[in-house]
């Protein structure tokens, strides 16, 4: 089955109002067959045949399976035939109901519309639908992959194969964009595929799940990532969710806790996140706000609280924010009734434990961002949860009590890819997702947040070291102290797709490679002035020109008119000379006199006498 035929069956398979069951699932797959095969008569063996093959999911059932299903769904399906070669029937009307269900979904005409409507012209520019297109099936794709992988390991540690996810996903930026457009279809298919993963993992291990009571005293660890959206660090709206999320697992009767292993991390972190704004702020007379949004995505978020908490607090020092910080997770920790763990027994984590965690999860890894002890805290966090869970003798959902609650992506990769361990780490959305399920009808806003929680899992892994950070931003200074007029440099080093180049070359290299960046734009700019200075020096000297010409003919036109007059006294003359003089003489001599008095005359007026003094 092709990415967008599996994309098209998990957007079938998942209702929001079903219950989750196996035979429910395995009806949604039978309709799916009779749909494909246009037929509302097909045989058991032609639904088996189909449903294991590549066209289908790649699934196989028994006869017995495909009957049983048949047989609670009766007002459905009909059967005839000998029991050997059972015939399944359905009616006309419910196949077109079944093709008009797939049909609805309409991805390719939803993607095109975001294309031509929604998408910012100047990414029009440059990407062409199809690369657009292409990059949202592939998201869609592993949303689907990835929460089918995730709910298996509810039922069971045998996984199913993982290596069809596909970890990068180009174009990121845009795929965000599609998945934050307010689109209500759009919303619809996007949590119907991530509730998919489930359908599909009830298929591959044949277990139903449990209900919502299963939920109750399940106690969920706080990583340090969610605290920073818990408090608030990340923006007003991903506390708002994760509030959100929270309020819905201590609704259940699950209990919330933070580890001392969590707590001392967050302490480090915020520690750390200060110095580096401390850094920063003496680095730079003026801090570029917006390109350091672009190019620093892991404190962004951070430096911008800094500067929101700074607003309301004039004059206050910034080792103060660690005191504030520390109240506001006191504050958070009573309000939602936290339970934060007083100590932690290190002899509950062996060191050869913890090295052989740490060995497998590194060669998972598949990218090299975090530092050994970002990877030490993880790893201590995931063999406590371990621990906790030592004297369970038979591990799934119903009876395993301990959860450690992440948004990190490259921890849920480890715990999906561990073959030995029974699920430990949970996304909030996906545990949410899970209850969501049970949880009867879901309102626009709980669907909203569901969605908002999807932006983290197609976010860009193009995260820069700080020492390159710090060199972008002396450059961008350097060029343009301007803030608003540093964005075609932040564009001039994003398109030249040599980001990770400069984060892996060494310092002289790096200065010299965004300086050569820098440069290009820099020599453009003063270009496009030189052009726009020589251009506005023609349009002078071609008025100048025009007016020079203007006076020339004024002067040309005044001189003829003068001319012309003193010619037409010099005729007026000779003809007052003639009339008087042929009274007196004959009439060739009165001519020969008249002329040469007006033309006497006539060169006298236009030749005047010019004077001396002048």
């Amino acid at each position: 089955m092709n990415k967008l035929d599996l994309i098209r069956v998990g957007a079938l398979l998942h209702n929001i109002e079903d219950s989750t069951s196996f035979n429910l699932v395995l009806k949604k797959l039978i309709d799916y067959t009779f749909a494909t095969k246009n037929s509302s008569y097909l045989s058991v063996n032609q639904i088996i045949d189909y449903l294991s093959s590549d066209d289908g999911v790649c699934m196989s059932f028994s006869q017995t399976e495909i009957l049983d299903c048949c047989n609670e769904f009766n007002t459905i399906y009909s059967a005839n035939g000998n029991k050997d070669l059972e015939n399944i029937l359905i009616s006309d009307n419910y196949l077109e109901e079944i093709k008009g269900k797939i049909d609805a979904i309409g991805l390719d005409i939803m993607i095109e519309r975001f294309y031509t409507e929604i998408l910012d012209k100047k990414k029009k520019k440059l990407y062409k639908l199809d690369k657009i297109s292409e990059a949202i099936y592939l998201f869609l794709y592993n949303v689907l992959i990835e929460s089918e992988i995730e709910y298996s390991k509810l039922f069971s540690i045998d996984l199913v194969e993982v290596g069809r996810i596909v970890r990068k996903v180009e174009y990121a930026d845009i795929v965000n964009d599609f998945i934050q457009w307010e689109d209500e279809q759009k919303n619809n298919i996007l949590y119907s595929l991530y509730g998919a993963g489930l359908e599909f993992s009830i298929l591959s291990v044949k277990k139903d799940l449990v209900n919502l009571n299963a939920f109750k005293n399940k106690t969920l660890y706080l990583d340090t990532n969610v605290l920073f959206r818990l408090i608030g660090l990340n923006g007003e709206d991903l506390a708002n969710r994760t509030e959100g999320f929270l309020k819905r697992f201590k609704k259940l009767g699950m209990i919330i806790k933070i580890s001392t292993l969590t707590k001392k991390e967050f302490d480090d972190t915020i520690k750390q996140k200060i110095a580096f704004i401390v850094e920063n702020m003496q680095h730079s007379n003026k801090y570029t706000i917006n390109s350091f949004e672009r190019l620093d995505r892991d404190n962004y978020s951070i430096f911008q609280y800094y500067l929101d908490w700074k607003k309301n607090k004039p004059g206050a020092r910034i080792t103060s924010l660690s005191t504030y910080i520390n109240a506001l997770l006191k504050k958070t920790i009573s309000k939602f009734d936290i339970n934060l763990e007083a100590k932690f027994d290190k002899s509950l984590i062996s060191d050869e434990e913890l090295n052989t965690q740490i060995n497998s999860y590194k060669k998972l890894r598949y990218h090299n961002r975090k530092t050994e002890k970002l990877i030490e805290n993880d790893i201590k966090n995931y063999c406590y949860m371990l621990a906790l869970r030592k004297n369970i003798e038979i591990k799934d959902f119903s009876n395993v009590d301990y959860y450690l609650l992440t948004i990190d992506y490259e921890l849920i990769h480890f715990d999906n890819n561990s073959k030995e361990n029974f699920r430990v780490v949970f996304h909030p959305a996906r545990l949410y997702s899970i209850i969501l399920r049970f949880g009867g009808r879901i309102t626009t806003t709980e669907l909203m947040s569901f969605i908002r929680m999807l932006k983290v899992d197609i976010k860009t892994e193009e995260r820069l070291s700080e020492i390159t950070r710090l060199i972008i931003n002396d450059h961008l200074n350097f060029y343009e102290s301007d803030e608003s007029l540093q964005q075609p440099y932040i564009d001039a080093l994003i398109e030249s797709q040599m980001l990770d180049q400069i984060d892996s070359a060494d310092i002289t290299e790096k200065r010299r490679m965004i300086n050569e960046i820098f440069e290009t734009v820099s020599k453009a700019k003063v270009i496009a002035a030189e052009k726009e200075i020589e251009e506005k020096d023609q349009k002078i000297d071609d008025l100048t020109n025009k007016l020079i010409k203007y006076e020339k003919r004024n002067l040309l036109l005044k001189k003829s008119g003068i001319v012309l007059i003193k010619l037409i006294i010099s005729i007026a003359v000779f003809y007052a000379l003639y009339k008087i003089s042929y009274l007196f003489l004959d009439e060739s001599v009165s001519v020969a006199l008249s002329s040469a008095i007006s033309l006497i005359g006539f060169i006298v007026f236009i030749f005047p006498k010019k004077n001396k003094n002048v």
